[in-house]
């Protein structure tokens, strides 16, 4: 009886080990994992900019950023993004739009850029079931850095009002 005892707990302790031994590489390997994401998430500088009027356009000395008329839900209105830095020093820009505190899903548009050096797109925005018509347009230039293979990301924000 004494030697069916010492069996099974010698068969609980060794399940103990090896339950210890994987959970300890799942802990190492999440570890790992998460530095190398981390390296090769590229480096960003969130910039606000002021935004009376898109039709206008609004920016700083780095960015300008114009639509060819006043953005409406469900109407298609391009978006133009211009300046030299910008232009010279991105491997893609892409605009998304969002609400504040309110999924609106995902609404990302790449722009192409044009011959000009400027980058442009079509941009359609979802009906909000709110009726709420204050969006946030964040512009994301990447480019990659010239001594490193690390990326480097600007993102600018500018809120507008949606004409219904």
């Amino acid at each position: 009886m004494a030697l069916r005892c010492n069996d099974q707990f010698g068969k609980h302790v060794h399940k103990l080990v090896r339950l210890s031994v994987v959970a300890l590489l799942c802990v190492l390997a999440f570890f790992v994992y998460k530095r190398v994401v981390s390296a090769n998430k590229p480096s960003s500088v969130i910039v606000s900019l002021p935004c009376p009027d898109l039709t206008l356009g609004c920016g700083n000395d780095s960015i300008q950023v114009k639509t060819d008329h006043a953005p409406q839900v469900m109407r298609p209105f391009q978006v133009r993004v211009t300046n030299t830095t910008v232009s010279t020093l991105s491997d893609s820009i892409y605009v998304d739009f969002a609400m504040v505190g309110m999924s609106m899903g995902l609404n990302r548009y790449r722009l192409i850029q044009q011959a000009d050096g400027s980058w442009q797109g079509d941009i359609i925005l979802p009906v909000c079931v709110q009726g709420r018509s204050d969006w946030l347009m964040e512009v994301t230039a990447s480019s990659a850095k010239e001594d490193t293979s690390a990326k480097q990301e600007i993102r600018y924000h500018l809120a507008f009002q949606a004409t219904k």
